[in-house]
């Protein structure tokens, strides 16, 4: 029997001392120990992070820090299932460009999350390198101030994560690769963002994996002819609150043989005739109201669907 599992789930369940790690503090859940460590300074962090060096955390909260002063070895000897910052702001916008962030959580960290960082007056943030982290699944990033997700931050993997959800970050631009690398990708959430474009290259050439694709409360008008080639296993795409008005049968025709769910809702459907393709197609999976149409003003697009049948029969 292989007892480093087992060894690795008791040490879990243990809290060091709490002296030693002030001025965080930890408490066990059901699922192991929760360390967290509200507004320190950079060098009241050293100390209670290398008396955790023996302890195996099944998460750690690090709430407001200036992130610029970690040292490069911060997290060095941690075994940390799951990292949460909050509230974190940087100096510089780049974050130190070159620096592989979070060294030392490679063989151990399955879920990050940011939230809330970046902003209050100091500098977004516009770099970010995650691809090491070898054993990533999970990626959140919710509220902070990023303007732009590069190249850079996925270059080369993580090649596990599956889960990518970048929400309500004020994300203007994506770059022409910027998950292309993530081949095991099964859900992508760019939603709440302020883009107007997205390039099919953005993701991998073979998005075999990839389920759900969630792109609502953006300003995209138009998506590339080729944006659904190659995702065989896409189900659900949601285009919320968007300012799509037409749906063009070279982007949808072959995808929608296989969604369950295309969600258009709040965006300003064109009704007409360069939409009656559609009708052709499957319409009990499509959620949206025609809104820029004389004859099917404030109809779903299936009801539309249906007026149009009726009219040509």
């Amino acid at each position: 029997m292989d007892i480093l599992p087992i060894l690795l789930l008791a040490l879990m369940k243990q809290c060091p001392v709490q002296e030693s790690i002030l001025p965080c503090n930890c408490k066990i859940s059901n699922l192991g120990s929760v360390v967290t460590c509200a507004h320190p300074y950079e060098k009241d962090l050293q100390t209670p992070l290398k008396h955790l060096r023996d302890h195996s955390l099944y998460k750690l909260i690090i709430l407001g820090l200036n992130a610029s002063t970690w040292q490069p070895d911060i997290f060095k000897g941690l075994h940390v299932k799951n990292l949460d910052l909050e509230l974190i702001e940087v100096d510089d916008a780049s974050f130190r460009p070159g620096r592989l962030h979070f060294q030392g959580l490679e063989e151990s960290l399955e879920t990050l999350e940011i939230k809330k960082s970046f902003k209050n007056g100091h500098r977004p943030l516009i770099n970010l390198r995650l691809d090491h982290l070898s054993h990533l699944k999970i990626a959140i990033f919710e509220h902070n101030h990023i303007p732009e997700v590069g190249n850079d931050w996925f270059a080369t993997g993580p090649k596990g994560l599956s889960t990518l959800i970048f929400e309500g970050n004020g994300i203007e631009t994506l770059g022409s690769k910027a998950f292309s690398s993530l081949t095991e990708l099964k859900l992508l959430a760019v939603a709440g963002n302020h883009l107007r474009e997205i390039d099919r290259s953005m993701l991998p050439r073979s998005a075999n994996k990839l389920h759900t694709l969630d792109l609502a409360y953006n300003k995209l008008r138009n998506l590339p002819v080729d944006l659904f080639y190659d995702m065989p296993s896409l189900a659900d795409v949601n285009l919320d609150y968007n300012l799509i008005h037409v749906l063009k049968e070279d982007t949808f025709s072959s995808v929608l043989r296989q969604l369950s769910s295309l969600s258009l809702t709040g965006n300003p459907l064109e009704c007409d005739e360069k939409m009656r393709w559609i009708c052709k197609s499957r319409t009990d999976s499509i959620f949206g109201t025609c809104i820029l149409s004389e004859i099917s003003n404030g109809r779903s697009v299936r009801q539309f669907c249906e007026n149009s049948n009726q009219i040509l029969y």
